[in-house]
């Protein structure tokens, strides 16, 4: 739990906060492929498993993948 966030976030000016949990989550997951969108709108909004959005290598099949899976 912390009370301050500058020793976190250094560019921040607030001196006291009420106590909040920070999580560390370690190091950051990405594909080792291009992942595109493919038919698939910029302004849409869709939902996927992560864990299908780093095997795939279109959005849209990492959605039609968590759909089958419900």
């Amino acid at each position: 739990m912390i009370t301050r966030w500058h020793p976190h976030f250094p560019d921040t000016t607030e001196q006291e906060i009420p106590a909040h949990f920070l999580y560390y989550l370690g190091a950051p997951m990405t594909p080792n492929h291009p992942v595109s969108t493919g038919n698939i709108y910029a302004t849409g909004r869709v939902w996927a498993a992560i864990n299908l959005l780093l095997t795939y290598t279109t959005i849209a099949a990492a959605i039609d993948e968590t759909q089958r899976r419900k």
